[in-house]
This record gives C-alpha cells, sequence and structure tokens, in this order.
C-alpha cells in the first residue's frame, strides 16, 4: 500500500510538474478538490470520499474535451455482518461536453462528461465475530456526471456503477456524488 501511495503521489507530482510551464502544453486547465457520496449496495450503504486530479487535454475532438483523472479513494460501509473499508487510487479518462456554449449569446459554464476509472486498492472487512480479513482488488467505475464553474471553482453532481473485483467476492455499487474542484493552472472550458 505505500508502493502505491508514493506512486501516486509521484504521478500527481509529475503531471502538475508538467503543466506547471506558461508554454501551451497538453494540458488547458488542471484542478484538484475532494469528492463525496453515498453508495448503494444490495442490503448496505456507505460513504466514498476521495481526492481528485483532473486534467482537460488542450485537444478538442469537435465539440468534445478530453480529460484525464486520478484518484485517492476510501469508502466506509456498516453492513448487517461486517464493516468494510475500501482503498483504492484511480487513474481515468473520458469525455467532457459543453451544450449550451453557443458564440452568438456566450457560454455558459455548465459541462456533461462521461468517464471511466479504473484502479487498484485494498479491502478490509472486520466481522461482527471478531474476525477480520483483507484482500487486494481491481476497481472499475464507469460514470456520468454534471458540472458548473465560475471562476476557478468547478462544483460536480456525478453518479457511477462501481465495481470491486477480488479473488474472494465481486462487488458492484451505485455511487452518487458531488465534489469541488479547485483550477490550479489555466481555466476551464
Amino acid at each position: 500500500m505505500k508502493r502505491f501511495i508514493l506512486s501516486a503521489i509521484i504521478a500527481a507530482v509529475a503531471l502538475s510538474a508538467v503543466s506547471a510551464g506558461d508554454a501551451k502544453g497538453l494540458f488547458g486547465s488542471v484542478s484538484v478538490g475532494p469528492k463525496a457520496g453515498a453508495m448503494f449496495y444490495s442490503g448496505a450503504i456507505g460513504i466514498p470520499a476521495g481526492i481528485q486530479l483532473v486534467a482537460e487535454i488542450d485537444r478538442s475532438i469537435g465539440a468534445l474535451t478530453p480529460f484525464v483523472s486520478m484518484n485517492v479513494l476510501y469508502a466506509y460501509t456498516n453492513g448487517d455482518s461486517h464493516i468494510e473499508e475500501d482503498i483504492y487510487g484511480t487513474i481515468g479518462a473520458g469525455l467532457r461536453a459543453h451544450p449550451f456554449s453557443n458564440a452568438a449569446s456566450g457560454t455558459i459554464p455548465l459541462s456533461c462528461f462521461l468517464g471511466i476509472d479504473v484502479g487498484g486498492g485494498y479491502t478490509h472487512d472486520v466481522y461482527t465475530t471478531g474476525r477480520s480479513a483483507g484482500v487486494v482488488g481491481l476497481l472499475v467505475e464507469p460514470g456520468a456526471g454534471i458540472e458548473y464553474s465560475f471562476g476557478p471553482v468547478v462544483l460536480s453532481l456525478s453518479s457511477a456503477y462501481r465495481c470491486i473485483f477480488t479473488t474472494v467476492t465481486t462487488k458492484q455499487s451505485v455511487v452518487l456524488a458531488i465534489g469541488a474542484r479547485f483550477i490550479f493552472r489555466g481555466e476551464s472550458k
């Protein structure tokens, strides 16, 4: 786990360093901020929270803007027979559309996005009998949402379908989340 966290920190620093120059580079805007919400399992509800780093790629595909992201996620679920904690790190990619952009009438800073996150991490279960177990897993999370930006702040409301695959089980949940990011380089389109 220490190696994973160290790798995520190195990747975040590298991404920030690459995009920190004044010259036009690969990334148009880079933002970081918290994200939290609720996970709905069959028979249980969990609370996810995390930190996200999002970088818009400075090359549009028609009306769509591609982006890449890195996330560190923590989730806590209290079920009938056990308590579960998930700690995962993901990388992701997606496309953002600005449906209300119009050169004649100006731009309304509302956008929609579709994306997918893939990563790895650790799931720890504590059972009511006192026994605990942990297992490494793979997380796959396709999602969609809307974002509203004002100045250097981007607010988001998103939903996703989270699947965690381990050697013991497969967990599936619906995730609803809100987030806020601060743009520390560039501007949101």
